[in-house]
């Protein structure tokens, strides 16, 4: 091979490479855009553009051998490169990739070579300053005057690719790789697929798993599926037994007849003494049936719904029916404050035996504060122990609390000032409290109207705040060890029955406490309280209502005014022994009407038949 010829082969087989590697890299950054939407690969734009015939490198190498008798020296410019592309294709493709463009169902790819629009790499080398394309038309001119055996070669083989319709597809290198003409064909060629498309299945409402998900927003998954929970036994129930078939697109009644259920298998509700399920309807004597009854839980017994709304339960009362009481054994299920609406929960114990307690045992739930419309519970006489949970006053719309006889424990939280709307707490008996002093806070609680907490071992005195209690109707501390004066009253301008019996309080009773239209009851035995009936008590004194007055064993003194008549015309029971009194019972207290015999000591001279 002569010098010239062999630079005009190492040209095109550089020109080639550098070609082959941009286009590549264009073909590779097309089949990345098309895998990510999910379109087929088959680039073969590569190949049209290195092909023989048509597209503009074609008039490119006729351009270039301008000048009278180039036509030779322009095909063996063109058999030339033929040639060597044909060596460097062989040696890049796979067998996937070999397949006629007029096979490809691309889209894009079947378009014809004239209207594909070549990569940036394929316009024509007249406006391209490349020095390898000067070279490429200096080897043009050279072929004219030699005739070497390769050349002639050369020819065949750019006729044998003319006569070829089917041109052969680049496999594109990877990115940032150029093609070698010594390069390993490539083994696979990927090819992308689109994601099949999943059928969305529409999820039934009533099945299992629809109703357990609902249950799951009440109680804990390892509750739910212990076998020997209530919960459990509440599930399984609603799920294959419960004739009503409620399902979770509605939730409401959903929660409310599992929670209900909860309560039922949690306080052994099959022994009931009434209202069981299975007994016979009615079982209350009224319109009432039995717990886990087909239909509406609105009609089992206890159970209240809103007469707005109808279905919303709102109300669970177990109390005791015709002096009997229902026979809750067990404890208290948390899911029964997640009732959605609930607002009252009534679990009553009431016995003949007043000393006896009912068998509802274990804590106040703390799910108690998550109930937000909640306004009264009555626990009375049940033994529900441990202390009241933190919860307990966050309820900002609890009304009422009756934990009289309780097991209760530990104290009353300071907390108890954000019970806002509360009117009525009575802890009445509340043998397991810790010792205590009166919870201050209660004073500035303006709407209370009832405080009872007798027999709770309370100590200290009264806080002084309780006197801004305006609306206190009744007010109940007695039996505890409370002590120090009792000017706190002064503020209970409505009071219809006082008890601060049996205590440690000393000092005079109020002037006011002697002028009140409403006050029905006045407890204070068994105190230290001093002073009597003076002449200026009795003038201004203004009692019409007053049924009950106990003053035994305190320290007052003095005489008893017949005057004091006519200003108790209602008194009906009378209590004056233990005192230092003097004197006589007038005939004016014996003759009230109704009047019970009056209580006084035996230094006390009284009518026949007025006094014991």
């Amino acid at each position: 091979m002569k010098p010239q010829q062999s630079r005009l082969a190492l040209a095109l087989f550089c020109a080639l490479a550098i070609t082959s590697s941009v286009f590549a890299k264009d073909s590779n950054d097309k089949y990345l855009r098309r895998q990510n939407n999910g379109e087929e690969n088959n680039d073969i734009f590569a190949t049209r553009l290195l092909q023989g015939k048509g597209g503009k490198g074609s008039k490119s190498s006729e351009s270039s051998g301008k000048g009278g008798k180039g036509s030779k020296g322009s095909k063996s410019s063109k058999s030339s490169k033929s040639s060597k592309s044909s060596k460097s294709l062989k040696s890049s493709k796979s067998p996937k990739s070999s397949k006629s463009p007029k096979s490809s169902k691309s889209p894009k790819s079947s378009k014809s070579p004239k209207s594909s629009k070549s990569p940036k790499s394929s316009k024509s080398p007249k406006s391209s300053k490349s020095p390898k394309s000067s070279k490429s038309s200096k080897s043009s001119k050279s072929s004219k005057s030699s005739k070497s055996s390769k050349s002639s070669k050369s020819s065949k083989s750019s006729k044998s690719s003319k006569s070829s319709k089917s041109p052969v597809i680049v496999t594109p290198s990877p990115i940032g790789t150029p093609s070698s003409p010594n390069a390993a064909p490539s083994s696979n060629t990927a090819t992308p697929t689109k994601s099949p498309t999943i059928p969305v299945v529409p999820v039934d409402p009533c099945s299992e798993s629809s109703i357990r998900e609902v249950l799951l927003t009440l109680t804990e998954e390892d509750v739910l599926d212990d076998d020997k929970s209530a919960q459990h036994k509440a599930a399984n129930w609603l799920i294959t037994v419960d004739a009503e078939k409620v399902c979770a697109d509605n939730a409401r009644q959903l929660k409310q007849r599992y929670a209900l259920a909860a309560l039922y298998y949690g306080t052994d509700g099959d022994k009931w003494n009434f209202c069981s399920a299975g007994d016979a309807s009615p079982c209350d004597g009224g319109d009432k049936v039995p717990f886990l009854s087909a239909g509406s839980e609105c009609n089992w017994y206890g159970i209240e719904c809103d007469i707005n709304d109808i279905g919303k339960v709102v109300e669970f009362k177990l109390k005791p029916l015709n002096g009997q009481d229902i026979g809750l054994k067990g404890e208290i299920s948390p899911e029964v404050f997640l009732i959605p609406n609930i607002k009252e929960v009534v679990f009553e114990f009431e016995d003949s035996d007043k000393n006896k307690r009912g068998k509802l045992e274990g804590p106040i739930p703390d799910t108690i504060g998550q109930a937000e419309k909640f306004q009264v519970i009555d626990l009375q006489n049940q033994k529900v122990s441990g202390d009241i949970p933190d919860s307990f006053y966050d309820l900002s719309t609890l009304r009422e609390v009756d934990l009289d006889g309780t097991a209760l424990t530990g104290t009353i939280s300071e907390k108890v000032i954000l019970l806002t709307s509360l009117i009525f707490w009575s802890a009445n008996n509340m043998a397991k409290f810790d010792t205590q002093n009166l919870q201050e806070n209660f004073g500035e609680l303006p709407r209370l109207k009832v405080f009872s907490m007798a027999n709770s071992k309370l100590i200290g005195s009264v806080p002084s705040s309780f006197s801004k209690l305006e609306k206190m109707t009744q007010f109940d501390v007695s039996d505890n060890q409370l002590s120090g004066n009792i000017d706190f009253v002064e503020g209970f301008d409505i009071i219809s029955s006082l008890d601060l019996g049996n205590n440690q309080f000393s000092g005079s009773i109020p002037d006011q406490l002697w002028i009140n239209e409403n006050l029905n009851g006045l407890f204070l035995q068994g105190n230290q309280l001093t002073g009597g009936f003076t002449e200026a008590i009795i003038s201004s004194m203004v009692l019409p209502s007053l049924v009950t007055l106990n003053l035994s064993n305190n320290k007052f003194s003095g005489t008893i005014p017949a005057s004091l008549a006519a200003k108790v015309p209602n008194l009906k029971s009378l209590f004056l022994d233990g005192n230092d009194f003097t004197g006589s019972i007038p005939q004016e207290l014996c003759d009230i009407p109704g009047i019970e015999p009056i209580k006084v000591d035996n230094n006390i001279s009284c009518p026949v038949n007025c006094c014991q």
